[in-house]
């Protein structure tokens, strides 16, 4: 695991104002007659409305951006892969990109982000909603909180 950007990951959402675990990047109703407009930073997110999930905001972030990620129509990933780091994010490159910025397993990175296996997922954690479409920023941050506290054991 890396700590450094697990911890960076708690600190992005902490700051988060429009977070929406179902998607990516999400324009707001006011947008919806004019072009999809994806920002290209958080600052720019907040600014135009649109909404963000974790891996939303991990993409728009500078470091993100510092070790070579691109985020491209709201979906974070890095366009260096290796075919080792996609065999592993199951050929998934949102997944794969994921898992090298976090260094966890491929299995969790896909209930994280997309709720795969979540009823399954959620019982190491306190405090996580059934569902994972209900996750609410404050049970992102502690789903975080919680595997550092974890693997710091």
């Amino acid at each position: 695991m890396n700590r450094d950007n697990i911890q960076y990951t708690i600190d992005t959402l902490k700051a988060a104002q429009n977070f929406d675990i179902r998607v990516f990047q999400r324009a707001t109703p006011s947008l919806v007659f004019s072009p999809t407009k994806y920002a290209q930073d958080i600052e720019g997110l907040h600014i135009c409305g649109n909404t963000a999930c974790i891996a939303g905001y991990v993409g728009l972030t500078q470091r993100w951006r510092d070790l070579g990620g691109v985020c491209e129509q709201g979906i974070p990933s890095f366009p260096d892969l290796s075919d080792d780091e996609l065999e592993r994010g199951d050929h998934d490159h949102t997944i794969a990109s994921l898992v090298r910025f976090w260094e966890l397993p491929a299995e969790v990175v896909a209930a994280i982000i997309y709720g795969e296996g979540w009823r399954r997922f959620r019982e190491a954690f306190k405090g996580l909603p059934g569902g994972w479409h209900h996750m609410t920023k404050d049970n992102a941050i502690s789903m975080f909180e919680q595997l550092l506290a974890a693997k710091g054991e």
